[in-house]
């Protein structure tokens, strides 16, 4: 489920140096802060005396405010208070924006409909507001066919429009506490729109667009919106180069190593990695490169056995670090501390993996924890999945589970029940096989072109090959259990069947 978005980036420079005291005064007061220590910071201010740092060293003279001098401005970065100030400052700028603004970026779980909505994300002086200009929209072939909800369709110059107008919101919110900040536009390279700001006294600026393919450097993390790796790991790998060239030329004992490895190498270049995804040959070449400097210096055999080096201690091992253990190992951390929390972020991840789960078919949870994640269920007893059944044929290739998987999303169907007929012994193909009919869903279902006649053949075919004896589809070899369902119970003469969720619509005689 891909949807396109495009984000506005900004970057306070020096954002405690340019906030108007006489503004951060007026919001303290009316967050509480008291009066008199009002009064005590801007006579604190005013008799402030600032020497300057050169590359020669600190100043001796300094310069202050005289009686009658113009006021300077400024919180004056490295005050003990500037951190409270501003976060009541941040407070109210998101507040104002969040209110009047209605771009954002909306994730929404696709069984249990729950929305992780929010128009920016904003971490001290960096903010990036999000617009994705995403709607409830019907494909082009549906408007006669069908009204099945559940296509996710998006609106390109909606979103820009709605991205320029709630980063104009933002820059207005901004510098009325005085700042000015750097400001980049991020989004698809096919969409031509001038993004344009003014400031107070009307006067009007192009912003910057660059392609969401870019690299951006945020918290130390080099990240383009596509999920790309590669310019993060070349990063780290330069970074990694420079350290260890310092080290190789150094005299250090054994023990000194050690501690240089633990304490400045390893911090250095697995700070972001509860938000990478290096490949696993990426993450051996990284610790490759720190094996090749580090155990000579530290007195160790470079082929030394994996198993010795690696190992636990209780086992005789040397505990020595490996880079792609400590992504995984932070990155798991990293999921599971949102889920467990139920944090903004962990709505996002359970919507995520959810339309993953949806999209893979698989009815089988992709957590252990069934109850953290959404995961369909059998329809009825003897239920399997398709996607499941299509993996387990010998000699499948992944080119054929696509196609068929293609298909399936179209069909919008997850188990071979819900392409049956009642008895479960045969399949429509008039309707389900030929691409003439979709099913009813609750679930939200990403739009799915409609499958060329290739996609077609092979999705039949691989359906006679699992599930049918002959040469039609009227034979189920493993006919699902006549007329039981699994409904929800009920006190009635009828037998107690599990419990159920419906992905599907329930079938009537006339289907």
């Amino acid at each position: 489920m891909k949807e396109p978005f495009s984000v506005f980036c900004s970057d306070l420079v020096s954002c405690f140096d340019c906030v108007i005291p006489a503004m951060s005064n007026a919001i303290g007061m009316k967050k509480g802060l008291q009066r008199s220590i009002v009064e005590c910071r801007g006579k604190t201010l005013r008799q402030m005396k600032r020497s300057v740092r050169t590359g020669f060293g600190d100043s001796m003279s300094y310069y202050h405010q005289e009686a009658e001098d113009i006021p300077l401005t400024g919180e004056t970065q490295g005050k003990s208070d500037i951190g409270s100030i501003w976060t009541l400052l941040s407070y109210s700028i998101l507040h104002v924006h969040e209110k009047h603004t209605s771009a954002r970026t909306c994730l929404t779980n696709i069984a249990t409909g729950h929305r992780s909505a929010r128009p920016a994300d904003a971490y001290v002086d960096d903010a990036d507001i999000y617009a994705d200009g995403v709607h409830i929209a019907l494909m082009d072939d549906e408007e006669e066919v069908d009204s099945l909800r559940g296509d996710l369709g998006d609106d390109p110059a909606r979103m820009a429009t709605l991205l320029n107008r709630s980063a104009q919101i933002w820059n207005n919110s901004v510098s009325i506490t005085g700042d000015l900040g750097e400001m980049e536009i991020r989004h698809p390279a096919e969409m031509p729109y001038d993004f344009v700001l003014t400031d107070h006294h009307g006067q009007a600026s192009r912003i910057q667009q660059s392609s969401a393919l870019h690299p951006t450097r945020c918290l130390g993390f080099l990240f383009t919106l596509d999920g790309n790796q590669v310019p993060e790991y070349e990063y780290r790998t330069e970074q990694l180069a420079q350290i260890l060239h310092r080290l190789s030329i150094s005299s250090l004992g054994n023990e000194d190593a050690n501690h240089m490895l633990r304490s400045r190498v390893l911090p250095s270049v697995t700070y972001p990695m509860s938000l990478t995804s290096l490949s696993k040959k990426q993450c051996k070449e990284l610790t490759k490169m720190i094996e090749r400097t580090i155990l000579p210096k530290m007195g160790i055999n470079a082929c030394i056995s994996c198993p010795v080096l690696y190992g636990p201690p209780i086992l005789g091992g040397m505990n020595y670090p490996c880079i792609q253990t400590i992504q995984d190992r932070l990155g798991i951390m990293n999921i599971m501390k949102h889920l467990r929390h139920d944090s903004e972020i962990g709505t996002e991840i359970r919507a995520l993996v959810s339309a993953h789960q949806l999209h893979s078919g698989a009815i089988s949870p992709l957590l252990d924890d069934p109850c953290i994640i959404w995961a369909p269920k059998r329809q009825r007893v003897g239920d399997v999945s398709l996607m499941e059944a299509f993996c387990k044929l010998p000699g499948i290739t992944p080119a054929q589970l696509n196609k068929a998987n293609h298909c399936r999303l179209f069909l919008r169907a997850i188990t071979l029940s819900d392409i049956t007929d009642m008895d479960g012994e045969c399949i429509p193909w008039e309707l389900y096989l030929s691409g003439r009919d979709r099913l009813d869903s609750p679930l939200t279902w990403p739009r799915q072109p409609q499958p060329t006649a290739a996609m077609w053949v092979v999705f039949r075919r691989l359906i006679r090959q699992v599930f049918f004896t002959g040469h039609n589809f009227y034979s189920i070899e493993r006919a699902l259990q006549t007329g039981i369902w699994n409904l929800p119970s009920v006190d009635s003469g009828m037998p107690q069947f599990t419990p159920t969720t419906r992905h599907t619509g329930l079938k009537t005689d006339s289907t």
